[in-house]
């Protein structure tokens, strides 16, 4: 009888991303990470066809040259720390700026329906409050 508490041997060429489960977002059905669409319901993940289009630029373990995180501070595969903390590459900002326009716009709005949204729930709290 063997004893429960025995883990199965680490296999030293395996991948650890190739272990990773994520959970459907739709079920709740265990779903491989990498898989877009859960074989449970059809749920298509969007962020997860995001991650399988643009995957994340690794680096290699120092000790074992396993893949890594660029992030990662410990091998997965033999636990040595990294000799220095790998950041991910900066993200171009250029895709995300926002127009001045639109925020010159956002603003007005938000100067003139602020107001007005106070005064009608001022209106309405008068109106339906008990009199005495």
């Amino acid at each position: 009888m063997s004893d429960p508490n025995d883990t199965p041997p680490v296999d030293p060429d395996a991948d650890p991303a190739d272990e990773r489960i994520r959970f459907c977002l739709a079920c709740g059905e265990a779903v491989p990470f990498v898989q877009v669409t859960c074989p449970a319901c059809g749920h298509h993940d969007a962020a997860v066809a995001a991650l399988a289009a643009d995957p994340p630029p690794t680096a290699r373990c120092v000790a074992c040259s396993a893949a890594l995180a660029p992030s990662g501070h410990f091998c997965p595969r033999c636990g040595s720390a990294q000799s220095e903390p790998r950041l991910p590459p900066p993200v171009d900002s250029s895709s995300l700026d926002v127009p001045p326009d639109r925020i010159e716009t956002a603003a007005v709005v938000l100067v003139i329906a602020a107001p007005v949204i106070a005064a009608a729930a001022l209106l309405l709290a008068y109106a339906f409050a008990p009199s005495t």
